[in-house]
């Protein structure tokens, strides 16, 4: 049996389809499992293949024609290349069946024979790795406005004084590094290294190298959690249960909002107090816990 599976429209959605991909592997009818993810950014391609098992990932439609799919399953805002198929299903919205985008898949997984847990979103890691009892925070997805249909999101902007805390409570013996866009919040002082901009696999590298990744929800978020990464989400007035990668995560936001959540109820005029009012020493507090959980096993 070969199965295509189309990923979202960004490398977050594609992570939440890793789950549904780790499930196929272990049914004896499926032979081929091929993922097409269509807008992911280049160098995706290599951190989703599974070994043991022909996956064939790809941003460019035409590789999969003519390869005459048993089954093509459609995620959460994707499309399908002209791929022959003789069945075609489409998971249902995550915002409307408010579950885990990864959860939406599984219902034609179970439909095949699948009867195990849901597993964790992955990707393959690099080589190397963090170094066991060093203190490095990375920081990504900071700052910007992004246009979405339900209004505008805005970016979590009190990084600073995450840093400034960090940096004051740890008598600057802690190292930050900074990921993402050009455009995304660059933080100052404290030997900040700024690696915004580089490509997707310097921005893994450097995520993996971390104790401890912070960012909003956005797919170097998804990358720091399927990658083992202890990861804080900072959230918006979403509807978190969706939002939030299944495992390493520390999730904050602030409750209470009218406008929560803004996905089900349509745009409204607000002052985004889901990101001003989120404290920055619950952020730095949640960071910290995680260094000390970690030297803490590092020296035993």
């Amino acid at each position: 049996m070969k199965v295509l599976v189309c990923a979202g429209d960004g490398i977050g959605n594609t992570i939440q389809a890793t789950p549904c991909i780790a499930a196929l592997r272990t049914l004896p009818q499926v032979e081929r499992v091929d993922l097409y993810t269509f807008m992911a950014p280049p160098g995706v391609e290599e951190y989703f293949k599974v070994k043991g098992m022909t996956v064939d990932v790809s941003r460019d439609p035409r590789r999969f024609a003519g390869r005459n799919y048993d089954l093509i399953i459609i995620g959460f805002v994707s499309g399908a290349p002209r791929a022959g198929a003789k069945r075609v299903i489409k998971c249902k919205s995550p915002i409307k069946a408010r579950m885990q985008e990864s959860e939406t898949y599984f219902p034609i997984v179970r439909e095949l024979g699948y009867t195990g847990p849901i597993p964790p979103t992955w990707l393959k890691r690099p080589s190397g790795g963090p170094v066991r009892g060093a203190r490095v925070v990375c920081i990504g997805g900071g700052g910007k406005q992004t246009p979405v249909p339900w209004g505008p999101l805005r970016r979590y902007h009190r990084y600073q004084e995450v840093v400034d805390l960090l940096a004051k409570w740890y008598d600057d013996e802690i190292t930050f590094t900074v990921v993402g866009k050009d455009d995304d919040t660059l933080v100052k002082g404290h030997g900040v290294w700024d690696f915004r901009g580089g490509d997707f696999r310097e921005a893994v590298d450097t995520i993996y190298g971390s104790t401890v990744y912070m960012g909003n929800d956005c797919g170097l978020t998804h990358v720091a959690a399927a990658l083992g990464v202890p990861t804080i989400d900072i959230l918006g007035a979403t509807q978190w249960r969706r939002s939030v990668p299944p495992r390493n995560v520390i999730a904050l936001n602030v409750q209470g909002l009218a406008c929560q959540p803004c996905q089900v109820l349509g745009k409204v005029d607000c002052e985004h107090e889901c990101m001003a009012n989120l404290d920055p020493r619950m952020v730095a507090a949640a960071a910290s816990a995680v260094i000390t959980g970690v030297e803490r096993e590092y020296a035993s």
